[in-house]
């Protein structure tokens, strides 16, 4: 019988000069924060939406917000 994968990235992003990265990994969900090759693990949770919710707060997406309003005030 085959072994299934059980590790995936779900997200990378480059936030204030660091690399944060959002893995899952059998049955957690891990943002690790990455800084000259030396890995730090920021956040470990089994709940999905927690996990989700705290990357999206890390990378700076806030719920609602359009990316219409968003271009706007790069201008």
């Amino acid at each position: 019988m085959a072994q299934g994968i059980n590790k995936f990235m779900l997200g990378h992003q480059e936030v204030d000069g660091k690399e944060c990265e959002f893995h899952y990994d059998r049955g957690q969900y891990l943002i690790i924060e990455i800084v000259k090759d030396v890995k730090k693990q920021l956040y470990k949770s089994h709940n999905s939406q927690e996990a989700y919710k705290t990357w999206n707060s890390l990378i700076g997406r806030k719920k609602g917000f359009r990316n219409d309003e968003r271009k706007k005030e790069k201008k």
